[in-house]
């Protein structure tokens, strides 16, 4: 059973945000919705930008904030220990 929700980017999914980077534009997407994804080859670099876009005093004066959040996909397993699913919880900011 998998579970998919949106959570705020963090620098524990550089591996991942760097191999999406890569196949969207292998695949020449336009990556609408990445902000400047597509023009920073720095993942820590596009992470700062998008937390200083959900700050109103670092965007320019005719913007407005936003937040940037990726879709994960949380799997299940039948026999998941109570530490584990503790550590999961934690890197997933969640709730």
């Amino acid at each position: 059973m998998a579970d998919c929700v949106l959570i705020k980017p963090d620098l524990s999914f550089e591996s991942e945000i760097e191999a999406f980077r890569k196949e969207m534009i292998e695949a020449n997407s336009s990556m609408d919705g990445t902000g400047p994804l597509k023009h920073m080859d720095n993942i820590k670099e596009w992470l700062k930008y998008s937390q200083c876009c959900g700050n109103k005093e670092y965007v320019p004066e005719n913007w407005v904030t936003c937040d940037q959040y990726i879709y994960v996909r949380i799997v299940f397993l039948p026999r998941i220990n109570v530490p584990e699913l503790l550590k999961l919880r934690d890197r997933l900011h969640v709730c």
